[in-house]
Parts: structure tokens; sequence; C-alpha cells
């Protein structure tokens, strides 16, 4: 058996990365062209585009919140958390 002692492995790293991370830092990463982020600093919160909303069980959450706290409080029995977004196009 070989064991590490330089630190905490990477399960233990990625919690803690998203314990950190907001919904809003989410939802830039995955979607940019919706929610971009000022200067592509990720640890910032993203500017909203007008065009869209989005959701969590019917829910329009914070950007802000926590996305380890929406899921542990929204995610659906099989441990998935379901975040819908709309786009509306403009009027032409």
């Amino acid at each position: 058996n070989v064991t590490n002692d330089d630190g905490p492995d990477d399960s233990t790293k990625l919690i803690n990365n998203l314990e950190k991370r907001t919904i809003g830092q989410v939802l830039s990463e995955w979607c940019p062209n919706l929610f971009p982020s000022h200067n592509d600093n990720q640890k910032e919160e993203p500017v909203v585009s007008s065009s869209c909303s989005w959701m969590v069980q019917g829910v329009q959450i914070p950007l802000a919140f926590p996305i380890v706290d929406v899921w542990q409080c929204l995610s659906h029995p099989d441990n998935f958390l379901y975040i819908v977004i709309v786009t509306r196009q403009g009027d032409n």
C-alpha cells in the first residue's frame, strides 16, 4: 500500500472547490454566452443577459447562492440538480 501524505486527495479538493462556487459561477462556466463574467474572471458573479432566466424546481435562485447548498436542498432523488435556462428572442 502506498500512501500520500502530501495533502488532501483529489475528491477532497473537488468538494472544497465546489463548496466555494456559486450557481452564477457554474452557469457562467457552462453557458458563457448567456452568463458572461467580467473580464473572464470566473470568481466574479456573471452579468445576466436580459434574454434569459434560470430556475431550479420552478424557483429562480439568486446567482450568489453556493451551488452545494442549492444541490443539497433542491436535488432530485437521483442526486441530479436540474437547472432550466429559458431564453427569449428579442421583438423583431
